[in-house]
């Protein structure tokens, strides 16, 4: 009964997946890059059907142990009597030999131009490609790089020029993802249907001056800047501090990474930046998606007219 009502639950949250051209984007989006990768994967009604209580039963007992688990504790409590807290409420808890799930190869992206149709008055817009991995040594320079080129806000070159000087789109940045495996890079906003090929050719714009100017001394200070003084706030909370230190344990790095990120910010020079743009940002192998109504735009996403329209289930 348990599972029939999680499962219902699921398929309720999936019948109304569509209601937002924001999540329909973002899903088909990382569908075009990674594929059958579980990057690109998402529930259906056909995988939820197919879940049954056997298959919980047999996920716990293969996956959950304490070889598997960590414990992460914040507050008023001795490391003695933490350790005699733990094995009183898991002494019989036993370790058990766990082979982590074959994850397949990243497969080629589909690249190219692509819209999907929807009856809404603005048209989101996501382009990009896949990026880096958390573990990757430019991880530093392209924070900072992100920062400038669509991260920062209002100080952001993509912000200023696609919003304020051209009023093109109310909402508008970037993004580099940093999961275990190579994340993506993207580019995104929301903008009047009319406007959709005008906002994003300017998009693609931004990036492209910004490879071939490279970036100011000013905007390298003030991203830096606001980078570590938002990275303060992350750690002042025991709680804060205790999700911190288990990410980092989690995903492998040493217990003084959070100094060590500080420092390589810090340590961040304009040239780090250029070279990591120069890089990690690939114009030449976009995967543009635009989702709205598409008799609205007022020219061809693509400068060829070569788009491909999607149907979404």
């Amino acid at each position: 009964a348990k599972l029939r009502l999680a499962l219902d639950n699921a398929k309720e949250t999936l019948r109304r997946q569509n209601d937002s051209p924001r999540r329909i984007v973002a899903r088909e989006f990382a569908r075009l890059l990674y594929g059958d990768h579980p990057y690109g994967r998402f529930p259906t009604e056909a995988t939820l059907d197919a879940i049954t209580r056997d298959d919980v039963v047999a996920f716990y007992r293969r996956d959950f142990h304490p070889n598997t688990t960590i414990l992460a504790v914040s507050g008023s409590i001795s490391e003695a009597d933490l350790r005699r807290a733990v094995a009183g409420a898991f002494g019989n808890w036993m370790r058990t030999a766990v082979v982590p799930p074959t994850i397949p190869d990243l497969s080629a992206p589909q690249t190219g131009y692509f819209q999907i149709n929807k009856d809404i008055s603005q048209t989101n817009i996501r382009f990009g490609h896949v990026g880096i991995d958390r573990h990757d040594p430019d991880r530093h320079a392209i924070r900072v790089l992100n920062h400038i080129l669509g991260g920062g806000g209002f100080t952001s070159r993509m912000m200023g020029t696609v919003r304020s000087d051209s009023g093109l789109a109310y909402s508008v940045g970037t993004d580099f993802t940093l999961p275990d495996q190579p994340g993506m890079f993207y580019a995104a906003c929301q903008t009047k249907s009319e406007g959709t090929a005008k906002t994003l050719s300017l998009m693609q714009w931004v990036i492209a001056d910004l490879l071939a100017e490279g970036i100011t001394e000013n905007e390298l200070a003030t991203a830096k800047e606001s980078i570590l003084n938002s990275d303060v706030f992350k750690y002042v909370t025991p709680v804060g501090i205790v999700e911190r230190y288990a990410g980092l344990e989690y995903y492998g790095f040493p217990s003084d990474q959070l100094k060590k990120d500080v420092e390589a910010i810090g340590a961040v020079t304009a040239a780090d930046v250029e070279a990591a743009a120069s890089k990690h940002l690939h114009p030449e192998n976009y995967t543009v998606l635009a989702v709205g109504p598409i008799e609205k735009f007022e020219a061809a996403l693509a400068p060829a007219g070569n788009v491909k329209t999607l149907e979404i289930e």
